[in-house]
């Protein structure tokens, strides 16, 4: 079973990607701190796929910008796809994701269907 690290902190979106990724047959591990995405990360390696709500921007303890550098910097972590949920539809916030080796986006406005078709596009 592939491993999707989640990295979300607001609840009723939290709880809809869980559980459409595990509806899908992901094994789903959940962080919403950036002290627990990188105590996860050491501890249990590298996930299958990481998505990561960059536009929350505001993780407890870091950006989600930063979450992704720390992540990316970590040579275990080498080659993991990324998938950026935005919020928004903003040009700056794609930019900046792309510099920070995204793999993918998603708007979270669009089907949830869609967020689990581009993570099977990603880990096959």
């Amino acid at each position: 079973m592939k491993t999707v690290l989640v990295i979300e902190n607001y609840s009723p979106e939290k709880s809809s990607i869980v559980a459409l990724l595990r509806e899908a047959g992901f094994n789903v591990v959940l962080a919403d701190t950036a002290e627990s995405v990188l105590n996860w990360s050491r501890t249990n390696g590298k996930p299958d796929l990481i998505v990561l709500d960059i536009i929350d921007i505001i993780i407890p303890g870091a950006c989600g910008l930063d979450i992704c550098r720390q992540l990316c910097d970590r040579s275990e972590m080498e080659n993991v796809p990324i998938i950026f949920c935005f919020s928004k539809n903003q040009d700056l916030d794609r930019f900046w994701a792309l510099q920070q080796s995204e793999n993918a986006d998603i708007n979270k406005s669009r089907s949830p269907t869609d967020l689990a078709d581009t993570i099977y596009e990603q880990i096959n």
